[in-house]
């Protein structure tokens, strides 16, 4: 008995050791890059996804510090960020047939959550719990992180990044027919940013000659009058692989719908094939989807 009290003694010495020392606070602080290199391994599978996926961790870790300048919430922020878009993006994977990229940012407003969220009821509630398990951690992040970064040297760092992270996107381009084979989404995310951002300072938002020679013809006092009211109709383009009548409210021609269990079947006995070919296959088959969803569209009130 008087053994068992010793060595239980020595534990609890240990421990407050451990405690005196801080190395549960730096255990705390490197945990959120412990498990990023666990997304890495399991969501990355090329030397250059790698490449790209430690750039960008790094460069969202470093611009937190230059805003808060403390490592462990830096870390534990940058790892929800990461986490979410690599949720997000296989979610768009299961619907869309493609992964996450830069664009998608760009166009997110609120019309774009409000839609998501009537398509996915749960995720509300998902949401809503997320944000509120996340306060209790960032505070204990907070307490708990006894290191301090300044911010001139966390600002170099994120350009750093920034700039290995072009120089390996210009060297090793990424083909926009990768984003169909899912995974890396983390990597793929970031150098569609830099291919993005390439295209907007070069070519603006919309690619466009900076003048025209012709100019439209205007029909000065003609007036549009058609006979009838135009009805009302969405088109809904297939390529996206999205079957509309799981939003509600929406009214549909008959017989809609069941184009999409011929592409599930035709998409399972493609799964087998080299992704490259049921890229170019799936293509084909959405081409002729379209064309028999505009042959099938009628007015809608």
């Amino acid at each position: 008995m008087r053994a068992a009290l010793l060595s239980f003694g020595q534990r609890i010495g240990g421990v407050a050791f451990l405690a005196r020392c801080g190395l549960w606070r730096t255990g705390a602080v490197l945990l959120p890059h412990v498990i990023a290199v666990a997304i890495l391994a399991l969501t990355e599978t090329k030397l250059t996804a790698a490449a790209a996926f430690l750039l960008a961790w790094g460069l969202l870790n470093f611009l937190w510090l230059a805003l808060l300048q403390r490592p462990g919430v830096a870390a534990t922020l940058s790892l929800v960020m990461i986490g979410v878009l690599v949720l997000l993006s296989q979610l768009k994977y299961q619907v869309l047939m493609m992964t996450a990229n830069f664009i998608d940012l760009m166009i997110v407003d609120t019309d774009t959550v409000t839609f998501l969220f009537t398509i996915f009821p749960a995720l509300r509630l998902i949401v809503a719990l997320c944000a509120v398990a996340l306060v209790p951690i960032v505070v204990i992040a907070w307490r708990s992180d006894p290191f301090r970064v300044r911010r001139l040297t966390a600002l170099a760092l994120a350009l750093a990044c920034a700039g290995w992270l072009t120089i390996l996107e210009v060297q090793f381009h990424m083909e926009p027919f990768e984003a169909y084979y899912g995974g890396n989404h983390v990597s793929a995310f970031a150098r569609s940013g830099v291919d993005a951002v390439s295209d907007l300072m070069m070519h603006g938002l919309m690619e466009s000659d900076p003048m025209v020679a012709d100019r439209l013809k205007s029909m000065e006092g003609s007036i549009c009058r058609p006979a009838t009211k135009p009805p009302h109709i969405i088109l809904v383009h297939d390529e996206s692989s999205f079957d509309i009548r799981v939003a509600p409210g929406i009214k549909l021609p008959s017989g809609y719908g069941s184009h999409f269990v011929r592409s599930t079947a035709r998409n399972d006995t493609l799964s087998s094939k080299a992704p490259a070919a049921r890229a170019g296959t799936r293509s084909t088959t959405c081409s002729r989807v379209s064309r028999r969803a505009r042959s099938a569209a009628s007015p809608i009130s």
